[in-house]
């Protein structure tokens, strides 16, 4: 929803995402279309990528969309905030000159007297950021980043 709101007129915007693995669903890009289509503003061009199952396939797919379309390799990447380090380097290796818009911040902007108690939300959080960082690290190592 926060690239339809900055995709500016008779733009274009890339949406990619395969189907989750061993999952019967539909493409996350497709699903993604069909969920900002209604919000866009007049005369933007969606390019969908629906091959990809991780962010390094995403930026491969995506390079090769934008070389056959000979489009410049500017962009601005909307993503996850806990997901967008990972995302920047992948992106930036395939020569994407990116600027960053983060989505769905996992922090809290005041500290409340209850922030001292036990969470449960510390849990997922803490789930989200050992997948990033060993994703991190697995995409250091393949030279993905």
């Amino acid at each position: 929803l926060a690239a339809a709101s900055i995709v500016t007129p008779n733009g274009l915007l890339f949406i990619a995402g395969g189907k989750a693995r061993n999952r019967r669903s539909d493409a996350e890009a497709d699903a993604m279309h069909e969920l900002v289509q209604a919000r866009l503003a007049e005369g933007v061009t969606v390019v969908t990528e629906v091959d990809s199952e991780s962010t390094h396939q995403n930026a491969l797919n995506l390079q090769s969309i934008f070389e056959q379309m000979q489009q410049p390799k500017d962009i601005v990447l909307v993503t996850s905030a806990w997901h967008m380090r990972r995302a920047v380097g992948v992106f930036r290796q395939r020569g994407f000159e990116v600027c960053t818009y983060g989505v769905d911040p996992q922090q809290h902007m005041g500290v409340p007297l209850t922030a001292l108690w036990p969470q449960t939300t510390a849990l997922q959080k803490t789930k989200i950021a050992l997948h990033e960082w060993l994703g991190w690290y697995f995409y250091r190592q393949q030279g993905f980043i």
